[in-house]
């Protein structure tokens, strides 16, 4: 499914309310003038999706950005300008702003933790959870906001500790994996005794730890030679991230930024 595709299925949920709306009522011929405002501080993102909101209603709505995506907008600021069919803004108003503060929220919490880490070699790296049929957007929200795509590292196999665990072991896990592939390897370590075994295999190139304490944190990076690259994931606040890039990783994963990133205060103010 296309963005596209999510954008028409959300117009359609949005006429199927059957709400009495006063737009309904307007004469389809009078033409207004909006424009689109940030309420906060935040990063540009989903423009693309909110034109093609607009575009799906009335391809004859004209679009100016004052921004280009991932810029910063001040609060108070004015995004863009747009000119058409009274009625087509409205109806396209609730839709599309739905989806340019979604995905401005996205990248500007971003923006906040890539901030944390800038004076050091560590990357701030996507979630592997994302919302299914929403990854495209979030994906491409995350990288305005200064994120880094898993698909921009050098390919490997992921090793999750289940699957370490059906197989019987990790040394059983690395022999099944070549059988079907020489890419280097990945491991999800949710223990010291875990990191301890996983540097024996020269395959793996990277350990990626998973909800540990601060002290097991700082004892991997004893134990994790530097050849090997060094990931740690899950939910962590602004200064968890600046502490552990300073520790030494080389990559930071959380959870906590395409799930409840705040969507963008941002607004439509009609100008007829």
């Amino acid at each position: 499914m296309t963005p596209s595709d999510l954008v028409r299925l959300a117009l359609q949920e949005e006429s199927s309310k059957n709400r009495f709306s006063l737009e309904q009522n307007l004469n389809p011929t009078w033409m207004a003038h909006s424009r689109i405002k940030a309420h906060e501080d935040i990063v540009l993102s989903g423009s693309e999706t909110f034109e093609t909101v607009f575009n799906q209603l009335d391809p004859n709505i004209q679009i100016k950005w004052c921004f280009k995506r991932g810029q910063m907008v001040w609060k108070d600021q004015i995004l863009a300008h747009l000119k058409g069919p009274l009625i087509s803004l409205m109806k396209g108003e609730s839709t599309a702003l739905a989806f340019l503060g979604k995905l401005s929220g996205i990248a500007s919490l971003t923006r906040c933790y890539v901030q944390q880490t800038e004076h050091t070699g560590c990357k701030i790296l996507e979630s592997r959870h994302t919302l299914p049929l929403w990854s495209p957007l979030d994906q491409e929200s995350f990288v305005h906001g200064g994120g880094h795509l898993r698909s921009h590292l050098p390919e490997s196999v992921w090793i999750r500790p289940h699957q370490v665990k059906a197989c019987g072991g990790l040394h059983a896990t690395l022999q099944k994996i070549r059988q079907f592939s020489s890419l280097p390897l990945s491991l999800e370590c949710e223990k010291l005794d875990g990191v301890q075994e996983a540097v024996k295999f020269q395959e793996i190139k990277c350990i990626s730890l998973d909800n540990m304490t601060e002290a097991e944190l700082k004892e991997a990076l004893n134990i994790i030679p530097r050849h090997i690259k060094k990931e740690v994931k899950g939910v962590m606040d602004l200064q968890q991230v600046r502490k552990l890039a300073e520790m030494g990783y080389d990559f930071i994963s959380l959870d906590n930024i395409m799930d409840s990133a705040p969507s963008a205060q941002i607004s439509m103010e009609l100008q007829i």
